[in-house]
């Protein structure tokens, strides 16, 4: 750690030297400019940081502008030593990329790369607030693998895994990009579609369907023959949350179930 204090004499001669190569080998940036921010000191590692590609730093509004074109790039400290202005630069480029990283995985559901019940919780209440404002469309659905279990029993938790990844693929594949698509169970997966409803909305539903049991899914022991049943409701306005439609597809899902399985259930918000 370098300590600069008002009591210490300038340094000159071999000091002046021994003191910029330290300066130069410090891994943090160092940069000093004069009382009117005209530029006077740069170690290498600020040169390397803020690659200027040659341009020249001379004013303290030039290093601004090429260093920082967005603000939220770096951090840095700084503070005035007799009546120069010093800066301390830290990159903190990777801390920030592993944060997003734990973000990112903390908001999915790592098997099936979809979002996770908190995360879709999060964005379809977003789109409950954008919808009761609008007014507009928010459709919401319930989709449940069936006789997952036996699938599971029968060929194997690995080959569960692989018919909750194609389900999954399959599902994105038929969503618009707005639309927000989750596994928030075991086999469960839920999709929040804005901006649509009534027949759209049951035409996207039964693409879905479609999509899932149109083909086997492929597995490392063969093909695996996958349906769903689909439990789906509409905001109907007034003072509904995500979990009331969350329930209320739910309960289509049971009727959906009740009815043979491999369908399409609409309830009616608020019913």
């Amino acid at each position: 750690m370098l300590t600069l204090t008002d009591s210490a004499l300038p340094p000159d001669g071999a000091w002046r030297h021994d003191i910029i190569e330290i300066l130069d080998l410090l891994p943090v940036g160092v940069e000093i400019y004069s009382r009117d921010l005209e530029a006077m000191f740069f170690n290498k590692f600020s040169d390397a940081l803020f690659n200027y590609d040659g341009r020249a730093i001379t004013h303290f509004d030039d290093w601004w502008e090429e260093g920082f074109p967005d603000p939220r790039e770096r951090e840095f400290r700084l503070r005035v030593i007799r009546e120069k202005l010093v800066l301390i630069e830290l990159d903190v480029t990777d801390q920030r990329i592993m944060e997003a990283e734990l973000r990112h995985i903390g908001s999915i559901d790592t098997l099936t790369d979809t979002a996770n019940r908190r995360a879709f919780m999060e964005r379809a209440e977003r789109a409950l607030a954008d919808a009761r404002a609008a007014p507009a469309a928010l459709s919401v659905l319930m989709i449940d693998i069936d006789h997952f279990k036996s699938i599971n029993d029968r060929f194997g938790h690995s080959t569960g895994d692989e018919v909750l990844v194609a389900v999954a693929t399959r599902i994105r594949a038929n969503l618009r990009e707005e639309e927000v698509l989750a596994r928030i169970g075991g086999e469960e997966f839920a999709i929040a579609m804005p901006g649509i409803a009534g027949e759209a909305a049951r035409a996207a539903a039964d693409r879905v369907r479609t999509a899932i049991c149109g083909s086997s899914v492929a597995s490392a022991i063969g093909a695996v023959d996958v349906t769903v049943s689909i439990g789906a409701t509409e905001y109907a306005g007034g003072e509904d949350t995500v979990e009331d439609l969350l329930r209320q597809a739910d309960q289509a899902l049971y009727e959906a179930k009740a009815r043979g399985r491999n369908c399409v259930v609409w309830a009616v918000a608020g019913g």
